[in-house]
């Protein structure tokens, strides 16, 4: 059955209010497409765990396990998104409490980030323990120590009063390990994620034409959003009867926005 006037009317709509678009946010200007979400579009143009907010017009925002990051940068083509702790900024020298690995239900590290473990307040009897470095910032405290990895095998976690994990980019890490940028510094450089919204389901739409979107009333949560009343492929009367229903898609790496191989800014 043929869709009716207003249906087409409020499907194009939807292709029009869901479509890449500038967003501008103090250094930053990022067509933002599905799965983010930005304030003044429809529920359905991006996943609510992906939201974006730009705080003052400067700073680009989103919360990831309940803390607020810093976006630096995002690439589309390689599905990267920069981020940095907002504790992190402006602190030469931070004491962690807690570990800021991430829910990785949302996001993924990718091989560009590195676990480094901190330990804290600790007392070594017998020696440091092998793998251990001081932590540069900490001048003239002996007692904080960093180690590549998890620190779960050279048995320093019982000598130490806390024990954290951080993720940090890889090629910052190598600076660190030379002693050429301090912990601080290094954390303020951020990490690079991987987000897993449209992970295998995503593509077809785009392929037939459509945009990705989302539908919080459904199980699979999936829409693809088709203009004109349907998308092109052989099954476009199914795919476009299931805009407001739900179907498969995959965001397309046409909406590549930026170069993601973003300069780290030391200060």
């Amino acid at each position: 059955m043929p869709l009716s006037s207003s249906q087409t009317d409020e499907e194009n709509q939807a292709y029009l209010d869901c479509s890449p678009r500038p967003f501008i946010c103090g250094g930053l200007n990022i067509n933002i497409s599905f799965p983010f979400q930005i304030d003044g579009r429809p529920p359905s143009c991006g996943h609510p765990g992906y939201a974006l907010r730009c705080i003052k017009n400067t700073t680009l925002v989103t919360t990831i396990s309940n803390r607020e990051y810093q976006v630096i940068a995002i690439d589309y083509a390689n599905v990267h998104i920069a981020v940095v702790d907002a504790r992190f900024i402006g602190n030469s020298c931070p004491v962690l409490a807690d570990n800021t690995t991430l829910d990785l239900s949302l996001y993924k590290y990718t091989d560009l980030d590195k676990a480094v473990t901190l330990f804290m307040n600790c007392t070594f009897s017998g020696g440091l323990p092998p793998g251990l470095h001081n932590l540069s910032c900490y001048a003239g405290n002996s007692s904080f120590y960093y180690v590549i990895g998890d620190g779960s095998s050279n048995g320093a976690r019982e000598s130490c009063g806390s024990v954290v994990q951080v993720v940090m980019h890889q090629a910052v890490l190598d600076l660190v390990m030379k002693d050429e940028v301090g912990l601080g510094d290094a954390l303020q450089q951020g990490l690079t994620l991987t987000w897993t919204a449209g992970d295998g389901w995503c593509d077809a739409c785009v392929a037939d034409g459509g945009l990705c979107g989302y539908n919080s009333s459904l199980v699979s949560k999936n829409i693809c959003i088709c203009a004109g009343g349907s998308c092109s492929s052989a099954d476009k009367d199914r795919v476009t009867r299931k805009v407001l229903e739900g179907t498969s898609l995959f965001y397309s790496s046409i909406y590549f926005h930026k170069p993601f191989f973003y300069s780290f800014r030391f200060v």
